[in-house]
């Protein structure tokens, strides 16, 4: 019976993640080894084996079936996200009170969308056709909202108004940063 103590939820996970990472570098087994014991995570080597060889199963018995789950599934939840940011950059576009900030907003705007056909030149022509699971895209969607409310929460608590514009948040951060400089001067 082994001594080891077997790794559970989140710290299996990290580990995972570094044999990923290993494994995208391509270092032998002792290397990554030596990195998991350099992080805190002391596994044996036949342990390293069977998390690399479920590595190898999550990802697909195919090559197709790899790419659909790693390539295809991304490319969805990018074009989202770009198209959520393109709505954002306009929203900026119109709250801006100079012409400064509308000029910086159009440029992020071309950007994104400029990132945007550069990910859809780079999809496949046999994939362009492939129908859309919607249900997996409006799963993914309300993860992505509850998201967003977590942030605007911690932007909250910050003592950042969300609605602000830009500049207004800025200032008001300057002035915090200010008010501390000043107090540590009088001391």
């Amino acid at each position: 019976m082994s001594k080891e103590t077997h790794l559970k939820g989140e710290k299996k996970q990290k580990v995972i993640d570094l044999i990923k990472l290993g494994m995208a570098l391509r270092l032998r087994n002792e290397e990554i080894l030596d990195q998991l014991k350099a992080k805190g995570f002391e596994i044996s080597e036949r342990t390293l084996r069977r998390y690399k060889l479920d590595i190898h199963e999550e990802s697909g018995s195919s090559l197709e079936e790899k790419f659909n789950n790693q390539v295809v599934g991304n490319i969805i939840e990018d074009m989202l996200s770009y198209q959520e940011m393109q709505r954002q950059c306009w929203r900026l576009y119109y709250d801006a009170q100079t012409i400064n900030e509308k000029i910086r907003a159009l440029s992020s705007l071309r950007s994104i969308s400029l990132d945007k056909i550069k990910i859809l030149n780079n999809v496949p022509k046999g994939y362009r056709h492939e129908k859309i699971n919607y249900k997996e895209i409006r799963e993914r969607m309300k993860d992505m909202d509850e998201q967003a409310k977590e942030v605007f929460e911690y932007v909250k608590k910050q003592g950042i108004n969300p609605k602000a514009s830009f500049a207004e948040n800025l200032q008001k951060q300057n002035e915090k940063i200010l008010a501390a400089v000043k107090i540590r001067r009088t001391k």
